[in-house]
Order: C-alpha cells, then structure tokens, then sequence
C-alpha cells in the first residue's frame, strides 16, 4: 500500500492480540488516535501505551509522541466503573462504550438528559455530594447535577481544556490541564 506523504500507518494492539491497522497524519493528536481506537475497536479505551511502554496521552502530536511509521501501539481497554454521589443517592455507569449511563434521585445526578449527548468517550467520572463531572478523551469535561454542589461549570468551561484529572470534594471539582494548571468550580 502506498502512503500519501503526509500519512503514517499504526498497529494498534489489544493485549488479548487482536490488531487493527489504522492510517492517520503524523499531526493527529494522542486524544485523536484514542477515539480512532475506540471507534474501530469498539470498545472503551482506557490508555495508550508505545512499543518502548510509554504512556501516550495528552494534546500532543504523534509526532511530538515520537511515533513513527510502522509503530505498535497497544491498546488498554477500560473496565466498565460505577460512581456513586457521595449521597449514595445518584449512580453514574461509565459502560464500555465508553458512553454514561446514570439513575438514582434526578436532583443529585441520577438525570444526566440535560447532557446525555456530550456523554461520549468519557474516561472518568468523579462525584460531588449532589452532582458529577467527567472527563472525556478530549480533555473536555461536562458536569450536571446540582448546580450547589459543582453540577454547574459553565463559567469555566472555556478554561477546562486539556484536562487530565479530576478530583471532587463534597461542594466542589478541581481539573488539573495538562499544563500543570488547576481549575476549580462549586460554591
């Protein structure tokens, strides 16, 4: 097969050993080539790791990863995962296609339609007392449940970009970015 000059080609791995080939730009972002692996295979990716067992993640490049044509990259699959509010009141399900699932009391998170359609490629979910917060492999995060308790991010959605983790206190959420930086929002 002839590559444009442009593309590069990837093996991407299970541990199980099933490989998908996927053909893509040396300027694809690592968030990119998650989705792209959690599209052909299906499945919710939890990480990427290098040949030499880096870790890939993040808003860089292929390039800037340091993978190049022909590389393996293998593929951790995640675990479907249950949060619960800290109320044990409201329950969010982060199913292995990577979509959310919630129920429990609407009030404190068990109603996510408000944002059901953002709830895709989501990697992390994390709870306040009354409200949730994930992370999805874009390093967007979208938030619901009670506005009182972190439910709300929208006066700083524009800053929670690149984000990395999330750490949850009763009230309130922290994001760290990938630059190092933290964001928070709640009362």
């Amino acid at each position: 097969e002839t590559l444009l000059p442009w593309a590069m080609r990837l093996d991407l791995y299970l541990p199980s050993g099933r490989q998908v080939p996927v053909t893509t730009s040396e300027e694809t972002l690592l968030y990119e080539l998650k989705e792209i692996a959690q599209q052909r295979f299906g499945i919710a990716i939890q990480s990427l790791v290098s040949a030499d067992g880096h870790l890939l993640e993040g808003a860089r490049t292929l390039r800037d990863a340091a993978l190049q044509d022909g590389d393996a990259v293998t593929v951790v699959a995640q675990v479907a995962r249950i949060v619960s509010n800290r109320g044990s009141s409201a329950f969010a399900l982060i199913r292995d296609d990577a979509t959310v699932l919630t129920w429990g009391e609407p009030s404190r998170g068990g109603d996510s339609s408000s944002v059901e359609d953002q709830l895709i490629n989501v990697q992390q979910v994390r709870s306040s007392w009354c409200s949730f917060a994930a992370i999805r492999t874009d390093g967007s995060v979208v938030t619901w449940g009670d506005a009182h308790f972190g439910g709300d991010s929208s006066a700083v959605q524009d800053k929670l970009k690149n984000v990395q983790h999330l750490q949850a206190t009763h009230y309130a959420f922290a994001a760290i970015l990938a630059d190092g930086s933290c964001v928070t929002w709640g009362p």
